[in-house]
């Protein structure tokens, strides 16, 4: 799960930065691991649906794309690619998720590409109990 916090931070190459306070997830991407290597990145594909029974925190937002990890010694990083999705079969009726309502309703399909870049930084809402 990548869940995006509505906090902009300016890029910073300082190994020892850290994550602002009071991050707290509003929209969540979901992805289902499709390669993993132990000496280079594993690699997700995002999901369009929510598997049934799986909570997410904040909203989930349907998406396509894939997501690459890099896990090291010293750091971890992503790279994720992709395009918000909105069905009209995810605004109601059993089984369904809840979609991004911010975004514009077609009665179809609408996407919009993005891309994020992340290295993991020291935050405080690791220390705390979820």
């Amino acid at each position: 799960m990548i869940s995006l916090t509505g906090v902009v931070t300016e890029p910073t190459l300082e190994a020892d930065a850290i994550a602002p306070t009071g991050l707290s997830p509003m929209t969540t991407f979901f992805g289902v691991l499709i390669r993993e290597s132990s000496g280079g990145p594993s690699f997700f594909r995002l999901n369009g649906r929510l598997p049934s029974g799986v909570l997410v925190a904040g909203s989930f937002q349907p998406a396509n794309g894939y997501v690459r990890i890099w896990v090291t010694e010293k750091t971890l990083s992503l790279v994720a690619y992709g395009e918000h999705l909105r069905f009209a079969d995810l605004r109601g009726g059993e089984g369904s998720a809840p979609a991004d309502n911010s975004l514009p309703d077609d009665g179809g399909r609408e996407a919009g590409g993005w891309l994020i870049r992340a290295t993991r930084r020291p935050w405080l809402g690791e220390l705390c109990p979820a």
